[in-house]
């Protein structure tokens, strides 16, 4: 054999150190959980340290049962359950969205502080919408800008009649629920098998900055603004005009900023039918949103208690992020920390997202003006990071028509591994202290620390069970 060939049968070959990096990471983060257990005592310091460290240990957890246990049995049972799954797609798609609201409800208290009308669990900008949703009245009462053009989901709460605390959770609720469908829904119509729209739903259902911090700060927008954003986007590659223009117009006074779903609008009607009088027409049916805008503003239902400019506080953002490398490097970790593995899926399959934005140009713009808007339109980059869920359905749809004899036992371990990465299996705490340390760009030393910490693990988690994959495939 000669000297390349001997070397390329030796690469090809399992190899016994990524389990022995694995086993290894495991024992020595373990060995530092016990250690702050065993000093636990209840305070922030510690509670961040344990959830921190108890993130790095699962997540090691996981890729020592990939690389260490043989799953030639286990794999069979799983390609069984997988078929099951495709041909009971409803049931399991319920189950899925069931059990994970169950798992986030049961790992996630509402926060204690931001007081307000009915005590502590506010939070900073729940304490306006709280207000408005307690004092509803049109065109009365003054609020300040930009919460105050925010109505849609104070309004529904107040007209409820629930408590605020109960209204806001069941809105996020239904809201949850809506989005899920509207994923799965989005994900079929890119052409995903049933079983690929299922796991594109549950990568949605677990994001931290989704489900588990509506129920952690339950009294905010994002819940409700969520499923309008998935309701235009279906609305719009399904063609329905009319609620295409419904949804953005109740979105205008929830979450504004999805008024960059008109040039996505245009840009896949105008793709798909390239006809002068087709596209005039469907730059007429912009003029409706964008007059529900402009009358918002002229009129708003709770007038603001001192001038907004957009501009200016775009402006302002443009110029820290440009000027600052700490809130340089925050976005860039607020992307990790918010999304996780889907990051990290991105970058494994590259060729897959290139190729699906050059031929969908429409989601090439999403991509761009999402990312652009999660630097420039204020501080809150990993819930931001959030409006990227909808472009990872679509990327999945698309790969998973590929995916020929798909390696169950190792699907298994991703999904597991999203669950930890998200703390969808983590404890919280309703501090302040701890929840400015779920934040890449608002945690403070000690916090961002653990961020990283959370982040290097999954990265290098992922990479032994990659090269691990790749070796097994080839020897």
């Amino acid at each position: 054999m000669r000297g390349w060939e001997r070397i390329r049968a030796l690469a090809g070959r399992p190899s016994r150190l990524p389990p022995l990096l694995s086993v290894g990471a495991l024992l020595a983060a373990s060995v530092q959980l016990v250690r702050v257990a065993r000093s636990y005592d209840g305070t922030p310091p510690y509670q961040i340290a344990l959830t921190g460290w108890l993130v790095v240990v699962l997540t090691f957890v996981i890729s020592t049962s990939y690389l260490c246990v043989r799953a030639d049995r286990l794999e069979s049972m799983l390609r069984v359950l997988a078929l099951f799954i495709a041909r009971h797609t409803l049931p399991a798609l319920v189950v899925v969205c069931v059990a994970v609201y169950a798992i986030a409800r049961l790992t996630t208290p509402r926060i204690l502080f931001g007081e307000g009308a009915q005590g502590l669990g506010y939070d900073h900008d729940g304490r306006y919408y709280g207000w408005m949703t307690d004092h509803f009245a049109w065109f009365q009462q003054p609020v300040l800008a930009p919460y105050c053009f925010r109505w849609l989901a104070p309004l529904l709460v107040h007209a409820s009649g629930l408590s605020i605390f109960t209204g806001y959770h069941v809105l996020n609720g239904v809201s949850y629920l809506v989005s899920c469908a509207l994923v799965y829904k989005l994900a079929r119509r890119y052409g995903a098998p049933p079983g690929a729209a299922l796991l594109a739903t549950y990568g949605f259902t677990a994001l931290k900055f989704g489900l588990k911090l509506w129920l952690y700060c339950p009294i905010q927008t994002d819940g409700l603004g969520t499923a309008l954003m998935f309701g235009v986007l279906y609305a719009v590659v399904t063609s329905r005009h009319s609620l295409y223009v419904l949804l953005l117009a109740a979105a205008i006074f929830d979450r504004e900023n999805l008024l960059i779903l008109i040039p996505f609008h245009m840009i896949y009607h105008v793709r798909q039918n390239r006809r002068w009088g087709y596209a005039a027409t469907m730059l007429a049916l912009q003029a409706i949103p964008v007059a529900v805008y402009g009358w918002s503003r002229w009129q708003p239902v709770f007038p603001p208690t001192a001038s907004y400019s957009a501009v200016a506080i775009l402006d302002s953002w443009i110029y820290t992020f440009l000027t600052l490398p700490a809130r340089q490097g925050a976005v860039l970790m607020g992307y990790l920390n918010s999304l996780g593995l889907i990051v990290l899926m991105a970058y494994l399959g590259r060729r897959t997202l290139l190729h699906f934005l050059t031929a969908c140009p429409e989601w090439a713009y999403y991509l761009g003006i999402s990312v652009l808007l999660s630097i420039v339109g204020g501080a809150d980059v990993d819930r931001f990071a959030v409006w990227l869920a909808p472009l990872a359905v679509c990327v999945v749809a698309r790969a998973s028509q590929a995916w020929s004899q798909p390696n169950h036992w190792q699907w298994l371990h991703w999904i597991a591994l999203h669950a930890v990465s998200m703390h969808l299996l983590i404890p919280w705490f309703p501090s302040e202290a701890f929840f400015m340390t779920r934040w890449a760009v608002h945690s403070p030393p000690d916090g961002y620390r653990w961020i990283t910490w959370g982040a290097l693990s999954l990265v290098f988690a992922a990479v032994l069970i990659r090269t691990h994959t790749r070796r097994a495939i080839t020897s």
